[in-house]
């Protein structure tokens, strides 16, 4: 058994202490004073034994049984032992004798607004940067204090006395970390909204002051918003008359105040990541449902989620190093914690969106998801030997001192994990090992020439779909037109949902029945059932009937596998010139609105080439229609219980 002695110290901010210990000149370190295998690692306060398989550690004879890693935290004098079993299982002692005196600890004051503020659980998880910063600082050198709170200015922060409260606790080494501007710029709250001009005068006084009282200013720009107009990025903050940005800048230089430039840093974020990811991931856009605290969702694009404040704070901590020459903000440097890789990949990256690859200090609490591409199906998270590490798509895990790599496994549409088969055009999973061809051509079930029931439109998987109930019908019915290149055998795929029961369908082509008894299965989502059709050269009218009354039959289309196949002119049936005259629709194109002229109370339609509709109403006289609708090419229907007519419009 060897056995070695040291006397190992921190320092502290205690002066009587600090006094007897400078004669022995060990100060801001641990330095032993005999030759040990155990190693100190001053800057995490740690002890490290020497290389094993298992270890066991003793303070002053008694087993400390939570500590069996290799590293432990010196957080009490006295004297340390470890056992050390290798291998072969060999075991060795090694001890250490060391006094633990804690350093100086510095005060890092915020203030600022709702971006930075701290939230409480029921608010998860939504957090502030200044909620999390601590977590990037070693606590026994730094303590994090944030006195920021929503919905406050650089002047109205001030005029509440908030400031007064924060300059009176300070003393000689603090520091305060200054952020305003998001509530400045607010110019629809005036006990919020403070100009440029005197944002710089309120910026002044809490430079002026903090120096007063021997502490350390630091200004941090307002960070980006989620502010796009259509793809372009805007930076609110720099724009004209709201450029607290650059007025922050310009008393950073005037003063020579640290200026750590989250706004730009920022923005270079977003645009890396992207809209979407930025949305999802960083600031508080939330699913229905994706947390308890946010039943309905969240499209806030000004405060973030917890992963969003981590990398505003990592931002800081740059913007810190940046600084380095500065004294003061090598100080800080110097308290910094180590922060660890956590490595993340997706087995079908073109699936969709998956967390991205990041550097967290330890007891950050880190989000892994994945927000996939219709057709998609999370499986699990694996770490880098393909363990499992959660089964939940939304996983939130607490780093350790550690790196992770973790993958996230996706299936394809036709559950095969890692997979290629994908949705086609029509909405049908092909490829893989689905076996399934690819569809050319759908015949869309709201464009349909006849049909008994409702056209309905739902928002279902990710995709907008508008289909026909015919549920409500004693004979429900569609009636389709198809126009064939020439004639043959030819592949359809009918897409529906049953959500009540099983069914049959027949299907017949020009009054001719093709398909007899095609069954149909329940299901609560979309299937697709096959059926081969003879169709004529030219124009086929294609009958679709549902055998089962008042039970919903929701039919999205009829999905084609041939080139040869295009929409057909509808037959227009109990109509005669003496009872109804023709409608008109002018101009066509168009570029502002066209108007209906011809029969009154009629409801038209119109949908978009995908066959979603966006416009609906009732035909009057003169009425301008089309207000709404972006430049494209539209499918306009009128339709009462006698006259059906249809028409292509473009909007230019």
């Amino acid at each position: 058994m060897k056995k070695h002695f040291a006397e190992s110290f921190y320092t502290k901010g205690c002066v009587r202490i600090f006094m007897i210990l400078v004669s022995l000149m060990i100060l801001n370190d641990i330095r032993a004073t005999a030759s040990t295998g155990i190693q100190i690692d001053n800057k995490n306060r740690q002890l490290v034994a020497p290389q094993g398989e298992y270890y066991q550690w003793y303070l002053n004879g008694r087993p400390l049984p939570a500590d069996r890693q290799q590293n432990i935290e010196a957080a009490l004098s006295g004297e340390y032992m470890v056992e050390i079993t290798d291998a072969d299982g060999e075991q060795s002692v090694e001890m250490i004798r060391i006094l633990v005196v804690q350093g100086v600890i510095h005060r890092v004051y915020i203030i600022g607004d709702s971006t930075v503020a701290t939230y409480n659980d029921s608010k998860y998880p939504q957090k502030g940067w200044g909620q999390i910063f601590q977590l990037f600082f070693n606590k026994s050198e730094i303590e994090v204090i944030n006195k920021s709170i929503g919905g406050r200015s650089s002047r109205s922060f001030y005029q509440e006395g908030r400031w007064t409260e924060v300059v009176n606790s300070l003393v000689s080494g603090d520091y305060v970390f200054i952020q305003f501007g998001h509530n400045d710029r607010d110019w629809s709250k005036p006990e919020r909204y403070t100009d440029t001009a005197d944002y710089k005068y309120y910026l002044r006084i809490y430079v002026n002051e903090t120096r007063s009282k021997g502490a350390i200013p630091v200004l941090v720009s307002p960070m980006i918003m989620h502010a796009y107009r259509g793809t372009t990025l805007r930076n609110v903050f720099t724009e004209n008359e709201n450029d607290y940005r650059g007025s922050m800048l310009q008393v950073a230089q005037e003063l020579s105040v640290p200026f750590i430039d989250l706004n730009m840093k920022s923005y270079d974020l977003i645009l890396e990541v992207g809209q979407e990811y930025a949305s999802s991931y960083l600031y508080l856009g939330l699913l229905p449902g994706e947390y308890p605290n946010f039943p309905s969702g969240s499209s806030d694009g000004t405060h973030f989620q917890e992963m969003g404040a981590l990398e505003m704070g990592e931002l800081i901590v740059e913007g810190i190093k940046e600084l380095g020459s500065d004294t003061n903000m090598a100080r800080l440097i110097s308290a910094l914690v180590p922060v660890y890789d956590v490595n993340i990949e997706m087995n079908l990256p073109e699936a969709g969106l998956c967390t991205r690859s990041g550097k967290y200090p330890a007891g950050a609490q880190v989000t892994i998801k994945t927000m996939l591409k219709n057709g998609y199906g999370f499986y699990q998270w694996v770490d880098d030997s393909m363990h499992l590490f959660s089964e939940k798509n939304l996983t939130i895990f607490t780093m350790q001192p550690q790196d992770y790599s973790l993958k996230a496994l996706v299936k394809d549409c036709n559950e095969a994990i890692g997979g290629y088969a994908v949705l086609d055009n029509c909405g049908i999973c092909t490829g893989g090992t689905t076996e399934n061809p690819e569809c050319t051509k759908t015949f869309q079930g709201e464009k349909a020439c006849e049909y008994a029931g409702t056209i309905e439109s739902q928002l279902i998987n990710g995709i907008n779909r508008t289909f026909i109930n015919t549920g409500s019908e004693e004979s429900p019915y569609v009636l389709l037109a198809i126009q064939a290149t020439a004639s043959g055998l030819y592949h359809f795929g009918f897409v529906y949902s049953s959500p009540d029961s099983s069914q049959k369908l027949n299907a017949y082509v020009n009054e001719n029945k093709e398909i007899d008894n095609l069954d149909i299965e329940k299901t609560e989502g979309w299937k697709i059932a096959w059926m081969d059709l003879n169709l004529e050269q030219g124009i086929n009218y294609v009958k679709l009937v549902p055998l089962i009354a008042d039970a919903a039959l929701l039919f999205d289309q009829l999905s084609c596998y041939s080139n040869d196949l295009y929409d057909g002119a509808c037959k227009v049936t109990d109509i005669t010139d003496n009872e109804w005259h023709e409608i008109i629709v002018y101009p066509n194109p168009f570029k502002e609105n066209f108007k209906i002229i011809g029969i009154d109370n009629l409801q038209y339609q119109i949908y978009n080439t995908m066959g979603v509709l966006v416009e609906t109403g009732h035909c009057v006289q003169d009425r301008e229609v089309g207000h709404n609708l972006d430049k494209g090419l539209y499918l306009f229907l009128a339709m009462n219980d006698s006259i059906r007519y249809r028409q292509f419009i473009q909007k230019l």
